[in-house]
């Protein structure tokens, strides 16, 4: 199973049109339909990020199947998509030394 899949998957458990999904995550329409057809096979982390806080699913299992399928705490997204967000590879390399001297990234 892939990561197309596994959001295809996930969006028909929620109840959730693609349609709306897709309006949800600021995508339109097309490239939802493109997603889940794995006619588009690679997603940015931003977007990834957006739908699974949407789908209520972890980004690990979304993308490698690995993790549990639910969702990690929704700050915990939030902060990877603001590091995700850094084009200053300076400020993201400080970032990366602070989670290594945490004890949290190797």
């Amino acid at each position: 199973m892939n990561w197309n899949d596994r959001l295809k998957e996930a969006r028909a458990k929620r109840g959730i049109t693609k349609s709306d999904l897709a309006k949800t995550v600021g995508v339109s329409a097309p490239t939802m339909t493109d997603w889940e057809s794995g006619e588009i096979k690679r997603i940015d982390g931003e977007n990834l990020l957006r739908l699974s806080d949407a789908l209520g699913v972890s980004p690990h299992w979304l993308i490698w199947g690995k993790q549990s399928a639910t969702s990690a705490d929704p700050q915990s997204n939030e902060i990877a998509l603001a590091i995700s967000r850094l084009t200053d590879t300076a400020q993201r390399d400080a970032i990366v030394t602070q989670l290594k001297a945490f004890g949290v990234l190797q």
